[in-house]
């Protein structure tokens, strides 16, 4: 009988689809659900094994995710202590980010993070790590249901420390923002006079978390201020270079 010998690709691609599920199985190992509970539990050991750029993509990917499910625990030990969060609604410290995140998630505010690939760059023990988002969610307004999507790109530090990799800054440049309706044929009446209070980057997200009752701040990085968008990526620079 002819032993049987496979073209070249199709080893390659056997070779492939064997690293995924054993990538796959591992994670699944290392992501042990809580006792009757929908929350993994908080466990970042596995990260260790893995190489720089690998582990700061998964620790900025596992806040957005925690952050949209509700997984605050997990949230919370993606941050250093001393981490610092600058977006339009929050500026203190990380772990105070993800307490107040979950006082507005309590109260009915919530949204979801739709995630591009991040862009890592890693010098000895300093990382930053920038990743494209498309914000979604939703309030009611006179009777109607509105979607609110922003286009942001979330630019996060991270420090490693004693072998650890996590957050150290989480800051947001603002891109655009709109207001749809959710039902096909529906009209938004917003008069533009509101929409002109708010900076350009962000204006109808900053009008709608308002209506939410946040205070929106105005002097955020956004690219309708491309001066301040080259500060603060020479910002970054300086830091990983120090």
């Amino acid at each position: 009988m002819k032993a049987y010998i496979p073209a070249p690709g199709k080893v390659l691609r056997l070779i492939a689809l064997g690293a995924v599920a054993a990538n796959l199985a591992a994670i699944s190992h290392a992501q042990p659900q809580l006792p009757g509970s929908g929350e993994p539990a908080v466990n970042t050991a596995f990260l260790r094994d893995q190489d720089d750029v690998s582990a700061v993509t998964q620790i900025v990917l596992r806040e957005r995710q925690a952050r949209d499910n509700g997984w605050w625990d997990r949230m919370m030990a993606t941050y250093w202590p001393d981490s610092v969060v600058d977006v339009s609604w929050y500026h203190g410290n990380g772990p105070g980010f993800v307490n107040e995140s979950r006082k507005l998630s309590s109260g009915g505010v919530t949204g979801k993070h739709r995630l591009f690939a991040p862009i890592a760059d890693i010098r000895g023990n300093r990382a930053h790590v920038e990743v494209g988002s498309r914000n979604w969610s939703q309030f009611q307004y006179r009777g109607q249901t509105i979607n609110i999507n922003a286009n942001i790109r979330i630019n996060y530090r991270l420090e490693k420390r004693s072998g650890e990799w996590r957050i150290l800054s989480m800051q947001a440049i603002y891109e655009h923002s709109e207001l749809t309706p959710n039902a096909p044929g529906e009209v938004l009446d917003i008069p533009a006079s509101e929409l002109a209070k708010y900076r350009p980057s962000y204006a109808a997200l900053s009008w709608a978390l308002t209506k939410k009752g946040l205070t929106m701040s105005q002097t955020e990085v956004g690219i309708d201020q491309p001066d301040g968008v080259k500060a603060f990526y020479a910002k970054i620079e300086k830091w990983m270079n120090e």
